[in-house]
């Protein structure tokens, strides 16, 4: 509520009664006339009816979640978990934007050996810093992106001991979180993760990413499965908590 005071001050918006947002009533309509003076809207200064209503009124609980897991992922760069989460890092490593590089837990003894991301190095080194008026090009294409990570940044790869229930798939290998968590990308990087092809039987296998707002788990479209090797292989633009599965039917 305080922030959405603070937005109408600063943008010289009519505020509403704190008494009606505790009520749910947060959208507001007034009139203007052609200074920008308010008016009423059934006056014949009345030259513009105005209607607002905050993006996220009836989508507070998604909206928090949003900053959760932005919050989180930062704090993950400073080693900081939730403290109900817990984590075993198996492999951590300074990823620079310009090399890009490849990250692997390789402990043969770890559950979640064979864990993998691939991410790929800058395709344009000298763009946008060595732009000039003449020479910039636009980035239409969103497949040719001028980089594909945003900074140098530590990536690591974590097992998961507790992760959260899988509703309507049944797990076939361990949950192993990338991170920072949600941390995006501007191009596609490459992951790959193992899973229990014996418990997978004749079943399809698939990739599964936690989802906070509905609490379950979404489907990722699947690259490659490597049935004997016990690994599969996808693409996204976008790291978390995964894990492979098959739909229980």
């Amino acid at each position: 509520m305080d922030n959405l005071l603070i937005m109408r001050e600063l943008n010289g918006i009519p505020v509403l009664p704190r008494e009606d947002m505790e009520a749910g009533q947060f959208d507001l309509t007034y009139c203007e006339d052609t200074e920008g003076n308010e008016v009423d809207c059934g006056s014949q200064d009345a030259a513009a009816e105005i209607n607002i209503a905050p993006s996220f009124s009836h989508l507070t609980r998604e909206f928090a979640t949003g900053y959760y897991v932005v919050l989180r992922g930062t704090l993950e760069r400073f080693g900081l978990y939730p403290k109900d989460v817990r984590i075993k890092v198996e492999a951590s490593q300074m990823v620079t934007k310009l090399d890009g590089a490849t990250v692997e837990a390789n402990d043969r003894f770890s559950l979640i050996s064979g864990a993998k991301i691939i991410i790929p190095p800058d395709p344009y080194p000298d763009r946008p810093e060595g732009f000039t008026y003449e020479t910039a090009v636009p980035i239409n294409d969103p497949k040719d992106t001028n980089d594909c990570l945003w900074e140098d940044t530590v990536i690591t790869i974590s097992h998961q001991l507790n992760p959260p229930a899988m509703k309507h798939v049944q797990p076939v290998g361990p949950a192993v979180l990338f991170g920072p968590y949600r941390n995006f990308f501007n191009r596609d990087i490459t992951i790959t993760l193992p899973y229990n092809s014996k418990k997978a039987g004749s079943g399809n296998v698939n990739v599964y990413i936690y989802n906070h707002v509905t609490e379950d788990w979404d489907s990722v479209d699947v690259e490659k499965v490597d049935q004997s090797a016990g690994l599969i292989t996808f693409k996204t633009q976008v790291i978390g908590l995964f894990r492979a599965g098959v739909l229980i039917k």
